[in-house]
C-alpha cells in the first residue's frame, strides 16, 4: 500500500551526454553545462579606444558607386538596377570612411532579392548566380568591384 504523503524519488545522477530539463523547463546538455562552469575566456577585450570619433556617419557617396547602382537619399541603402541588360553587371560601392588598424565590425542586410527572371525576356537565360553579395575591404584606390586585384579582399555568397 502506497502513501500519498511521500515525496517523489530523487532523479538519477546525470550521465555524460544526458539531456535534462533545468528549473525553467529548458533542456540542457550536462556535458556542456559542466564545461561552461570550468571554462575561462582566453581572449581579452581590447582596451578602450580613446581616439576621436567620426564627425559624420559612414555612408555611400554617388561618385564612389558603379553606374548601375542606385543609392537611397539617406545614403545607407543601395539597390542595383536590373532592367535593360543591367542585371548582367555587378554593382559596387565604396564607403566614405576607412580602417587603418584594429578590429572592426560592419553589418550588411539584404532587404530584397528581386527575381531576375522578371527582368529578362522569356527566351533569354537569367544571369548566374541569381543573387550575389560580395563584401570586403579595399585600399582607397582599389576598384569598386572587390577581389579582382591585390589591393582588395572580399568574401561572397
Amino acid at each position: 500500500q502506497m502513501c500519498c504523503n511521500l515525496p517523489p524519488p530523487p532523479p538519477p545522477p546525470p550521465q555524460p551526454g544526458m539531456v535534462q530539463a533545468n528549473a525553467q523547463g529548458v533542456y540542457e546538455n550536462v556535458e556542456v553545462q559542466q564545461f561552461l562552469q570550468t571554462y575561462t575566456e582566453t581572449e581579452k577585450d581590447a582596451p578602450e579606444d580613446t581616439r576621436q570619433r567620426l564627425s559624420e556617419p559612414a555612408k555611400f557617396l554617388v561618385p564612389d558607386t558603379t553606374l548601375n547602382l542606385m543609392p537611397s537619399m539617406a545614403g545607407d541603402l543601395l539597390m542595383s538596377l536590373s532592367e535593360g541588360g543591367l542585371q548582367y553587371l555587378l554593382a559596387g560601392a565604396r564607403a566614405n570612411v576607412g580602417v587603418k588598424s584594429g578590429r572592426y565590425m560592419f553589418e550588411v542586410r539584404v532587404c530584397e532579392c528581386p527575381r531576375q527572371e522578371d527582368a529578362v525576356q522569356p527566351q533569354v537565360k537569367p544571369p548566374m548566380p541569381r543573387n550575389l553579395l560580395r563584401i570586403g575591404f579595399g585600399t582607397m584606390n582599389a576598384a569598386l568591384l572587390l577581389g579582382d586585384a591585390e589591393d582588395s579582399v572580399s568574401f561572397d555568397s
